[in-house]
């Protein structure tokens, strides 16, 4: 007997009461990105995703604090006093907190200015690329104006830059990442200056802070 379509299709039903859509595996991914750059530590949820992308950033270490002129006698012999050493600039970091042996993100800080030159650049590890002195920037160092012997004190070093990416499978949906926002160095303190000829002293610069930046697709 000929069948309309109504009737094949029902047929087709009969034949295959127990099909069914077999669902997918993973659940489904929207993208986004989070960034910190306030000095910190936090955490983060790991979301659903098919991979993900980390930028962490070491801070820059703090300038050299500015020289001095100190006075001396017999008659008017003068001393320079260098500035401070600038601080070292705070670690940024990104780990997995239920195994930091298998994510761990570092981009270590850059030295302080000391002796008026560039602190070191940080170094950086943990990453696919790792990139010494790619983070934020050190600060200036201070200035002594001294009549027409102008001394420029150093500047902090560039803190350091760590990329990695990876597929899912990595880390798991639902765990926790750690995530450690570094503090730029501070400047160093004031070489000793003799007040009564009134050399001029610019105070070092603190470095810029860190940065940890994650995105996911």
């Amino acid at each position: 007997r000929r069948l309309d379509r109504g009737g094949l299709e029902g047929l087709v039903m009969l034949i295959l009461p127990f099909r069914r859509i077999i669902p997918s595996a993973f659940p489904p991914v929207t993208p986004g990105s989070m960034a910190w750059t306030t000095p910190g530590t936090y955490t983060f949820t790991v979301p659903a995703h098919r991979n993900f992308n980390y930028d962490v950033r070491g801070a820059g270490g703090g300038g050299q604090g500015p020289g001095g002129m100190v006075i001396t006698t017999p008659p008017f012999g003068m001393t320079f006093n260098p500035g401070g050493t600038g601080d070292t600039g705070g670690t940024s970091q990104v780990y997995l907190q239920q195994n930091p042996a298998l994510l761990n993100v570092i981009g270590f800080g850059g030295q302080g200015g000391a002796n008026q030159a560039t602190g070191a650049a940080g170094t950086a590890q943990g990453g696919d690329q790792n990139i010494t002195g790619g983070g934020a920037a050190g600060g200036a160092g201070g200035y002594l104006a001294s009549g027409d012997s102008p001394v420029q004190s150093g500047y902090g070093g560039y803190g350091a830059r760590a990329t990695r990416s990876h597929l899912r499978g990595i880390i798991l949906i639902g765990q926790t990442l750690v995530i450690n926002v570094g503090t730029g160095g501070a400047p160093g303190g004031y070489g000793a200056n003799s007040t009564p000829f009134n050399f001029a002293q610019s105070p070092g610069a603190y470095g810029s802070n860190g940065a940890v930046y994650i995105s996911w697709s």
